[in-house]
């Protein structure tokens, strides 16, 4: 079956192994597109049970996704879970996604990353970011 190397060619495509393999081939691709949403939960949770190990393993993995998920779908949805589950003064994610989005300034094109920016505060964050470097 091609596409999917958990399947033979000789496994007939409408069989129950092929489903699975297919089923478990999906699940694999949306746990991918959703670390970031994880990360950003594990973040929260660091910090709702002072667990600074926690929050510092899971900003850490984070950066690292953001820096290859950057022009994803999944990064619109994080964007939206941090500024809705953290605090203010909690920077760590925060610093993160507003530093992509300065990198990447072609994200605010996106109709999606503009309602969440209208809607979450990140405005006021990126337009002091940008001021930062005394462009304007």
């Amino acid at each position: 079956m091609s596409g999917n190397p958990l399947l033979h060619e000789s496994v007939p495509k409408d069989s129950s192994i092929a489903f699975h393999a297919n089923l478990k081939k999906q699940e694999r691709e949306t746990l991918e597109r959703s670390k970031l949403i994880i990360y950003a939960r594990i973040y929260s949770l660091g910090e709702k049970y002072g667990i600074r190990e926690l929050k510092n393993l899971s900003l850490s993995e984070f950066q690292k996704e953001v820096e290859y998920r950057w022009d994803e779908e999944d990064f619109i949805d994080a964007v939206k879970e941090v500024f809705t589950s953290t605090v203010d003064g909690d920077r760590g994610l925060r610093d993160v996604i507003v530093q992509a989005i300065v990198d990447h300034p072609d994200l605010l094109d996106k109709d999606q990353l503009q309602d969440v920016v209208k809607s979450c505060g990140l405005c006021f964050e990126l337009m002091m970011r940008f001021r930062s470097f005394k462009r304007w």
